[in-house]
């Protein structure tokens, strides 16, 4: 599972400035907190639904994974590697096809 928190992290981490960098425009006000920048992405800026819904999951996964916390790592964790790394694939596509 080590390997499994250390990718949610590091693809958290990578795609986030990607989509700061789409919506470079509204950044400025763009809210802090990962949860609301999502949210604002989606409201002001056009963000599909589906993409919107699989960074929440990719967030509360990293964020599982960021504190440490056992018991909330196995409520909120990928069911398997191969559910985490599709999530991955299909957030970097999406991502990939706003950037144009």
């Amino acid at each position: 599972q080590a390997s499994v928190k250390d990718n949610m992290l590091l693809a958290f981490r990578n795609l986030m400035p990607r989509l700061d960098a789409v919506y470079a425009s509204r950044v400025a006000e763009a809210p802090e907190s990962f949860e609301e920048r999502i949210n604002f992405w989606h409201r002001e800026c056009g963000l599909p639904p589906e993409l919107r819904r699989q960074l929440h999951s990719l967030r509360i996964w990293a964020n599982a994974a960021r504190h440490h916390d056992a018991t909330r790592w196995r409520r909120d964790r990928p069911r398997s590697e191969g559910e985490a790394s599709r999530l991955v694939a299909e957030v970097t596509e999406a991502i990939g096809a706003i950037e144009g």
